[in-house]
């Protein structure tokens, strides 16, 4: 089993503009605080999926991932077996992805409540992903961060990311599916 970082999709059309129905000089002022894993902590997950809790733990690999340098490339240990992911962040957004593979965009910049993006593949699924709450304070076992950005997407799971912590919580429905549970440098 993987950690759920993202929802699974490949990355597809989108739509980079806020899908929001004011005016430019309405528009509340853009977050521009960074969500990229810090290289220098180690983080351990716990998932609780299908009645059972499981321990993963990330550290960041000082590998380059020769194919695409730009990406920060991390190295998930469960149960004893290693997966590889990469992470990069740029102008336009936080993305997720795979060695030899797909990528997904977790957010899109600039940040601010209301702000929507579509991700697709048209052969999997659509599904709109929005801002719905910033500056939140969330606890979860690794303790309690602040100015947290909450995204919902439209297939049921909400997301949670810490300023220079990244992903920190996943709920599908309301039901906690992954926590960060400890943080260490």
């Amino acid at each position: 089993m993987t950690l759920s970082w993202t929802t699974g999709y490949k990355e597809g059309i989108s739509n980079t503009e806020p899908a929001v129905s004011k005016e430019a000089d309405e528009l509340p002022e853009p977050i521009s605080s960074s969500y990229l894993l810090d290289t220098s902590k180690t983080y351990t997950w716990t998932s609780y999926v299908d009645g059972q809790t499981t321990l993963s733990t990330i550290t960041y690999s000082n590998e380059i991932y020769e194919e695409q340098p730009e990406w920060d490339q991390w190295k998930e240990t469960i149960n004893g077996e290693t997966a590889y992911f990469l992470v990069k962040e740029t102008e336009e957004g936080l993305y997720t992805g795979y060695p030899y593979s797909e990528y997904y965009s977790d957010l899109r910049y600039p940040l601010f409540e209301g702000k929507t993006w579509d991700t697709s593949d048209e052969e999997i699924d659509f599904n709109t992903y929005t801002v719905t709450a910033m500056d939140l304070d969330v606890t979860v076992k690794a303790g309690t961060f602040h100015s947290v950005v909450q995204v919902d997407a439209s297939h049921g799971w909400t997301f949670f990311y810490a300023p220079d912590i990244g992903l920190i919580k996943t709920e599908q429905n309301g039901t906690v599916m992954n926590e960060l549970s400890e943080l260490q440098d």
